[in-house]
């Protein structure tokens, strides 16, 4: 039994290292294509910022992801083989879909994958019931719809704001914006660090209540440990097809509107991770960058590539859930947890 415990941790871990790989670059693109702070001075302050930033903010988005996406009153009532088979399903159709839109260079949401994961690994184990559809429309549509206009509109107004504050000021301007944004690209990296990382402990921690048999839910430390070294160890190591492309492509930004993008992100991801809203921040970071972009001359974005990210948020969560539903059905016919799914 505690083979598969074993198990849950690998993929959940590994997921939040792809997450990290995939997703975590987004932290330090805008400062980078700005050239405000050198490659690996940005990398480096950020990863640590990460790994802090999951032990710093509570478990409240954890919490979010095991009990309110499942429909908790089925799934608790499984066998423990069953339930740890939706949770691994979960992990490993994230992971296959991160990896492809990886390789693509898209910047699309790990958050969506999981939850995408989650719904097909539910519905092939459990059936349809079993997805908590209020939750999924609250926690996850309505937030996919809400925190891209949120982003975007605080990056426009951000941008506005600083040009109203900086209007007057001298030579030395924008040499003092690239020293702030350092502090503003930590505060990122922590917020981002909670939220992200939670997203697996919700799920491992969930785990550990299917093997107890309690019912009851408590993140452990290792697990907090586990999922935060995994997140900045997997950005430490990350590819830089990401920050090429919101960082580069969508908009050529200077350190004003690098830090505009900064100041707005850090606000919507700061104040979710608090109220236990997962969100995507890939998504709040590239429609940040897109409503600084617009602020400044809309012209000068780059629609094509705002089509494709378009292209891709819509597509993951379906997509995610078709590979987990695979990994189900192979999982069955190969009888790999043990008969009992």
């Amino acid at each position: 039994m505690y083979w598969l415990l074993g198990l849950t941790a690998l993929t959940g871990f590994s997921y939040t290292f792809i997450t990290g790989f995939h997703d975590g670059s987004n932290i330090i693109s805008t400062i980078v294509a700005s050239r405000s702070i050198a490659v690996k001075k940005a990398l480096v302050i950020a990863c640590i910022s990460e790994l802090l930033g999951g032990f710093l903010f509570g478990t409240a988005v954890a919490q979010t992801m095991a009990k309110k996406l499942f429909n908790y009153s089925i799934i608790s009532t499984a066998i423990a083989e069953k339930g740890i088979g939706l949770i691994i399903a979960s992990f490993i159709g994230a992971i296959v879909w991160n990896l492809i839109t990886w390789r693509w260079g898209l910047p699309s949401s790990s958050y969506h994958a999981l939850v995408g994961g989650m719904i097909g690994a539910a519905i092939f184990l459990f059936g349809i019931e079993a997805v908590y559809w209020k939750g999924i429309l609250l926690n996850v549509v309505l937030v996919m719809i809400i925190s891209p206009i949120i982003g975007f509109t605080a990056g426009f107004f951000m941008l506005w704001l600083l040009k109203q504050i900086l209007k007057y000021g001298g030579r030395n301007t924008e040499r003092n914006i690239k020293r702030v944004q350092i502090i503003t690209m930590v505060a990122l990296a922590l917020s981002y660090g909670s939220n992200d990382s939670q997203k697996s402990m919700g799920l491992i921690s969930l785990a550990l209540g299917f093997l107890a048999g309690s019912g009851e839910f408590n993140v452990p430390i290792w697990v907090i440990a586990g999922s935060s070294i995994s997140l900045s160890l997997g950005m430490y190591l990350g590819g830089w097809r990401m920050v090429k492309t919101v960082g580069m492509k969508v908009f050529k930004l200077k350190p004003i509107h690098s830090f505009a993008s900064q100041v707005a992100t850090v606000t919507v991801l700061l104040t979710t991770t608090l109220i236990g809203v997962p969100v995507s921040t890939t998504q709040t970071i590239t429609a940040s960058v897109m409503g600084v972009g617009s602020k400044e001359n809309m012209r000068r974005l780059n629609w094509n590539i705002v089509k494709k990210i378009a292209l891709a948020w819509i597509t993951t969560i379906p997509a995610a859930m078709l590979v987990s539903g695979i990994i189900v059905l192979v999982a069955k016919g190969l009888i790999l947890l043990g008969g009992k799914i």
